[in-house]
């Protein structure tokens, strides 16, 4: 491992950018780019060194072996040098896309580079993130407690927005779901009526039991090292009022943070937890800026914001670009950056979920395979896939500026994407 100076030493070429140099690399980082010139420049120099997806292996110290903290599984150790051991550690990205009654999650395997271990030899291709899960949810079906973490199966079986019977193999896991939502009847469903009864049908002590069972449920089907939650606003469209659903989601954004928190406090779990913000996930892109579609606009470099609409509609475009492209062969790779193409999972359905975007994202109306509910709505899936994404895509850039030097935005091909 480098020694701090000589890593200060390396960055030292951010002092001689203009402002608009420095703010460009905050955007394809996803560091935040507010406040004077000297502030961005150590905010820069801090966060471009702590990247999640290394370029090379990191030699780490190995800890003692009475304070040796929870390992994830998804880290490998390589041959020891000495007090000294090579550390490679897969990603595990859960990406979460904040809703109450449409709450949405992806999960990323991502394998991460490095010198090709017997342990663990990696492809000598290009490694592609794997998506593994890709779902959406209600957070008011939740059971209210539960004496152990429930499988992602049966999460889903009884979360599962407008959830239909289906004749296939996962009727045993809903059947087990449903069985065991109700031998905790007199503990969810009594208190809830209560509260229902009382006009307080979104209640804090409940769904703070809701929100600890989905965190145990999630980290114990997809053992994540990373977790991205989304950060809430306060406003839509730049209204002044402040809508009650806001608030509520809100809240229940705080009470994910708190039980993350809290099983990292008590070392139950190691994993790391960031917030992101969308703003900046539709920035890195550009969705927000400039109505780059139209041509005669680009060329005379107006700006036309779009509306908050608009920006949706983008994002929903996008991943099904993404989707088509990762399923198609023989696709120019400047299409989208390296990390963005995507493997899929194995899981039947997490195919028919894919399947079911990009039929709807097409505007076709072909029936649902095996009885499974409708997509009626493609933003959630659409924000919850794109900020895991983005996320990977601003720790690769990290990675290379500190690499390469300011030569390394020349090689973002996110670049490529928004200006053709």
């Amino acid at each position: 491992m480098r020694s701090s100076s000589s890593v200060k030493a390396s960055l030292c070429w951010l002092s001689s950018l203009k402002m608009a140099q420095l703010k460009n690399i905050a955007r394809l980082t996803g560091i935040r780019s507010a406040g004077p010139k000297n502030a961005l420049i150590t905010r820069l120099d801090t966060k471009l060194q702590r990247s999640a997806y290394p370029l090379r292996p990191q030699i780490l110290e190995q800890p003692d072996s009475q304070s040796k903290p929870l390992r994830n599984s998804h880290e490998i150790d390589g041959p020891e040098t000495g007090d000294r051991t090579v550390l490679m550690k897969d990603l595990s990205i859960l990406s979460i896309d904040m809703g109450i009654q449409n709450l949405a999650f992806t999960h990323l395997l991502v394998p991460v580079p490095g010198q090709k271990l017997n342990v663990h030899p990696y492809p000598s291709g290009p490694i592609l993130p794997i998506l593994n899960a890709w779902e959406r949810l209600a957070v008011s079906a939740i059971p209210i407690e539960s004496p152990s973490p429930l499988s992602s199966s049966s999460l889903l079986a009884l979360a599962r927005p407008q959830r239909q019977k289906r004749k296939s193999a996962n009727t045993s896991a809903a059947a087990n779901a449903v069985h065991e939502r109700e031998a905790h009847h007199d503990l969810c469903d009594e208190a809830e009526r209560t509260a229902s009864e009382q006009g307080t049908p979104f209640s804090p002590e409940l769904y703070a039991l809701r929100a600890y069972t989905l965190i145990k449920s999630l980290i114990t089907s997809y053992r994540p090292t990373h977790i991205l939650i989304e950060r809430q606003r306060f406003r839509t469209g730049g209204g002044s009022a402040v809508q009650e659903w806001t608030l509520r989601v809100g809240v229940f954004e705080g009470m994910l943070h708190a039980v993350l928190h809290t099983l990292q406090r008590e070392k139950a779990h190691c994993l790391a937890v960031h917030s992101v913000e969308p703003k900046m996930v539709a920035s890195y892109w550009r969705i927000d800026a400039t109505d780059i579609a139209n041509p005669d606009i680009a060329a005379t470099r107006e700006r036309k914001k779009r509306t908050p609409r608009d920006v949706k509609k983008g994002k929903i475009d996008l991943v099904g670009r993404l989707l088509t492209t990762s399923k198609e062969d023989n696709v120019p790779e400047s299409q989208f950056s390296g990390s963005v193409k995507l493997a899929f999972g194995s899981e039947a359905d997490l195919k028919e979920r894919v399947d079911a975007y990009l039929q709807k994202w097409k505007g076709k109306r072909t029936p649902p395979p095996c009885g499974s509910p409708p997509l009626e709505k493609l933003d959630d899936l659409a924000d919850c896939l794109l900020q895991g994404v983005t996320w990977l895509e601003w720790q690769i850039m990290r990675s290379r500026v500190v690499a390469d030097g300011v030569d390394a935005l020349s090689c973002s091909r996110g670049s490529d994407h928004r200006e053709r």
